[in-house]
């Protein structure tokens, strides 16, 4: 159970429970698989689960892409050891897409359409833009003449699939520059003046 007063980066992890293993690219394998488990409940506690809940409903679609986006956003700066996105948001983002997923996002336009009409339309507008149409049917994104179809569910597996392979390779040592970077905005995360859950 929380306490009241303490700084959580997830459910059950205070910001004292991480920073206390010092953790590093090359820090031991025990201490790894335990901020694994920490980034996991980070992760899955207030993203991937509400994200789930949510979709018993279909008429919540928005608000899970609304989840989704800012779930990349939080993805791109840790594959990257970034902080904030502020000012490189677009840059960051359609890198991230086409990086992680170059088979659903296969040219740059796709990406950048995917950043501008979902994940800024829902963020900034509160709806899609520039012929981006979320559905429940389909592939995760596919392309018809000048629209670009998100399928919410599948979407969604395709985030977690790359969450659960991003958790795999932190835990393989010779993924010492992908663990530099996670390193790097976990201790942002984690040194920041307030966290609240």
């Amino acid at each position: 159970m929380q306490k009241s007063g303490e700084k959580y980066i997830s459910k059950n992890y205070r910001k004292e429970d991480y920073l206390r293993i010092g953790l590093n690219e090359s820090s031991p394998e025990n201490d790894w698989d335990m901020v694994v488990i920490i980034f996991h409940e980070r992760i899955h506690g207030r993203f991937i689960e509400p994200a789930i809940e949510l979709l018993k409903d279909d008429n919540y679609g928005f608000a899970v892409m609304a989840i989704l986006t800012l779930l990349i956003e939080a993805l791109a700066q840790f594959r990257k050891g970034l902080e904030h996105t502020k000012n490189c948001s677009k840059k960051e983002y359609t890198e991230f897409l086409m990086t992680v997923f170059p088979t659903v996002f296969t040219k740059k336009v796709y990406a950048e359409r995917f950043y501008e009409g979902i994940r800024c339309g829902i963020l900034h507008s509160a709806q899609t833009q520039n012929n981006t149409i979320l559905s429940t049917e389909g592939t995760a994104i596919r392309y018809k003449e000048n629209d670009l179809y998100v399928n919410i569910n599948e979407f969604l597996r395709l985030v977690s699939d790359y969450i659960a392979q991003y958790e795999l390779d932190l835990k393989n040592a010779n993924n010492a520059e992908l663990r530099k970077m996670f390193v790097q905005k976990m201790n942002y995360v984690c040194t920041r003046k307030k966290e609240i859950n």
